[in-house]
């Protein structure tokens, strides 16, 4: 008896199948109730007829046998209509193991997910940048619901990746967005939450980056040159691939070489300085005092247009347009999209333009207001709201992160 043992994410990054060869499989389901499904599944030009049994744990006998082509293709056309799915699968070895990346087509476009079979429920999964959420305990994601109840069908905002509720931290008042594709999940995700979404994917697309590169760069020889001759990680990130690398791996070890080369051309850089005043030790001292070309810094600002370019774009529909209008954009965010609006000659702009600035002159109300209130003899009337002016003035100018 075979015994199938998965893990499923969703994908934040799907460049990770450019340069992949994918197989179309068409696949529908002859039986499917709580104790067992049958599938028929045409991969390419090879058919296969699985029996899978009910789940325990991550864990679930599975019985599968390669058919004739013919056969499934028949069996496929005879399907009830609504109860097949269709999508192009990539496989992605890393280490030891290899992900198996689908990526949806028909009713589920738009959706993108990753799968790893593993050979026991306790094998540590590594966690590449290119990843998302994880979904394995998420009905929605199974194929055999997919056939039923489409990924275009689902509503609310970024319904791909959570429940209607809103979780701590997060804005309710925030309207749901159509999902239109694997792009639009976490620009609804950053629209739903507290703060300026684009200060969210800032952070987010970091993160993600510095995952990526911990996971996949670290003995990558040409990556270590490239990062030492570019000198390195901006002042931040230098601090955050050391605690990404913490909370990856609980050490320190793949951040420490990466460091590492970049420490040994800084210093490098440091004993060629004078040490004493000369004609040429202004400019020397200025070059070597050159910001980096920090990669992180780079991949952030690369997911920051997109984002904005796509919210913009997105404009066209109600429920975006009154999202981004209701979004607490920071200055550099907000200016970066009136840029991209204007650049784009979009008619809807002005609607967004409008709520913007009425939010940030209500807001400069209530810290004249607050300030008003503040003498001693009117503390009295000084409201909460008041009072959390001036931390979203400083979040506002100085952003959400």
């Amino acid at each position: 008896m075979g015994v199938e043992i998965e893990r499923k994410f969703l994908v934040a990054d799907p460049t990770v199948v450019g340069g992949l060869a994918g197989v179309h499989i068409s696949q529908g389901y002859l039986l499917d109730d709580p104790t067992s499904v049958v599938r028929v599944r045409v991969a390419g030009d090879r058919g296969y007829l699985t029996v899978k049994g009910p789940p325990t744990g991550l864990s679930r006998p599975e019985f599968e046998y390669e058919i004739p082509v013919d056969d499934a293709t028949t069996m496929l056309a005879t399907l009830k209509r609504g109860m097949a799915v269709d999508k192009v699968r990539y496989r992605l070895p890393i280490g030891s193991l290899t992900w198996e990346i689908d990526v949806f087509e028909g009713p589920n476009a738009g959706l993108i997910v990753a799968e790893v079979e593993l050979t026991d429920e306790n094998e540590a999964v590594p966690t590449p940048g290119w990843l998302g959420a994880e979904v394995t305990a998420d009905p929605r994601y199974l194929n055999v619901n997919l056939a039923t109840h489409p990924f275009s069908e689902w509503s609310g905002v970024a319904a791909a990746t959570r429940d209607a509720a809103p979780a701590q931290g997060e804005a309710s008042s925030t309207p749901s967005l159509p999902i239109a594709g694997i792009g639009d999940i976490g620009l609804a995700d950053a629209l739903r939450a507290v703060g300026c979404p684009g200060c969210r994917v800032r952070r987010d697309s970091g993160a993600a980056y510095l995952r990526a590169v911990l996971w996949e760069s670290v003995n990558d020889v040409a990556f270590r040159e490239a990062l030492a001759t570019g000198r390195g990680f901006c002042r931040r990130h230098s601090r955050e691939i050391l605690a990404a690398d913490r909370a990856q791996s609980g050490g320190s070890l793949g951040s420490g070489i990466l460091l590492a080369s970049v420490l040994r051309r800084r210093l490098a850089e440091l004993r060629g300085l004078p040490t004493r005043r000369s004609r040429r030790a202004g400019s020397s001292l200025e070059g070597v005092g050159a910001r980096p070309a920090c990669p992180v810094c780079a991949q952030t600002d690369s997911a920051e247009r997109m984002a904005i370019d796509r919210l913009v774009a997105r404009l066209v529909d109600p429920a975006w347009r009154q999202a981004l209008a209701m979004a607490e954009l920071c200055f550099e965010h907000l200016l970066g999209a009136w840029a991209t609006a204007v650049a784009s000659r979009s008619e809807n702009w002005p609607e967004v333009a409008a709520a913007q600035l009425l939010r940030i002159e209500h807001l400069v109300e209530r810290l004249d207001s607050f300030a008003h209130h503040s003498s001693h003899d009117r503390r009295h009337l000084v409201t909460d709201r008041e009072r959390a002016a001036a931390g979203e003035a400083s979040w506002f100018l100085g952003g959400w992160t």
